[in-house]
């Protein structure tokens, strides 16, 4: 799920919006998920297939072991373009197809490679051809089933970009907020430890010589005055 999330939550806050959207506008008028279904069935057949093909293609180590991956491949591409312009076709007999060449192919390369495998694998890959057999002949209907399901991720996947896009920002937001009440806590901290520069104990806590330079800097007399009378002359200054 995360490598189809993006990192700025921005873009994820749009994607969701959309897609949740999409979701409430396919729920009001499912029509407009109907003209689409084929394509989109064969769009997801021919994806899972890519994604299986490039992985499993790879680990293959003779010619034609590549040879059975890559027919699989290419006859399920053939399927889900027949898909959308072949309207006899219907989406169980192209997904039970589907399923069983993964089966038998696999079973065929474990044959001719005269490989060993998990009794796990062996039983997934039988239950495949069981599967892919039934969807084949049983002559279901998984159009419905197929809305249902697009309807589903689209609103599963519109939510989960949602959380991807929203909860960041809510989290900067919090840091943001802490980080500054840390600051304007030390700042009030440190006003309450520092006394002012210009109270009286501060200006009493200077020699005489200082306050009669504060007072020159501030253009107050200060000839024949005492120590006391500087602070107090300083102090109504900056009062004022």
């Amino acid at each position: 799920m995360k490598r189809i999330i993006t990192k700025n939550p921005i873009v994820n806050i749009i994607i969701g919006l959309l897609l949740v959207v999409l979701t409430v506008v396919v729920i009001i008028d499912q029509s407009l998920l109907e003209e689409g279904i084929y394509y989109m069935a064969a769009g997801l057949i021919i994806i899972y297939s890519l994604v299986r093909f490039i992985r499993e293609f790879k680990l293959q180590k003779t010619d034609l072991t590549k040879a059975i991956r890559s027919a699989e491949f290419v006859i399920a591409v053939i399927f889900s373009v027949l898909l959308i312009i072949w309207e006899p076709l219907t989406i169980a007999i192209a997904l039970g197809l589907v399923l069983y060449l993964q089966g038998v192919s696999h079973l065929l390369i474990l044959q001719v490679a005269q490989r060993k495998t998990t009794l796990n694998r062996f039983i997934i890959h039988l239950i495949f051809i069981t599967v892919g057999a039934f969807f084949l002949f049983s002559g279901l209907d998984l159009e419905e089933f197929f809305l249902y399901l697009i309807t589903a991720l689209l609103a599963v996947y519109g939510i989960v970009f949602l959380i991807y896009g929203i909860h960041p920002l809510v989290k900067r937001h919090r840091e943001k907020k802490s980080a500054q009440e840390k600051v304007e806590e030390k700042i009030e901290e440190n006003a309450q430890e520092t006394p002012s520069t210009y109270s009286k104990s501060a200006l009493m806590n200077k020699s005489v010589d200082e306050l009669r330079r504060m007072c020159k800097e501030r253009s107050l007399s200060y000839s024949n005055l005492k120590k006391s009378e500087l602070v107090e002359k300083l102090w109504l200054y900056e009062k004022e």
